[in-house]
């Protein structure tokens, strides 16, 4: 039977921090699966942003492109897991 949070919960039993970072965000769409893997089984996550990491750039599918700079100043080496999620790979049609 699945046990949705386990990494996250022995994790956090441990004393060990988790994070995430980005998004798959479409403009129609928030799409933040990323999330999943960190989260412990409340859902907790310690650190991270997966709302305001994005800026818009005419040259990416869906004018919309991860903040690279901004990612790179809030990630936290506080976390023992790190997850990021860079959207700017997803093509969806």
């Amino acid at each position: 039977m699945p046990y949705i949070g386990a990494l996250g919960d022995n994790l956090h039993k441990a004393g060990f921090k988790t994070a995430v970072f980005g998004n798959s965000d479409i403009p129609e769409e928030f799409i933040r699966t990323a999330s999943l893997i960190p989260m412990d089984s409340k859902g907790l996550i310690d650190y991270g942003n997966v709302d305001n990491i994005t800026i818009e750039d005419i040259r990416y599918p869906f004018s919309i492109k991860t903040d690279y700079e901004k990612l790179l100043d809030e990630i936290t080496n506080d976390a023992s897991l790190t997850v990021i999620d860079t959207g700017d790979l997803v093509l969806q049609y």
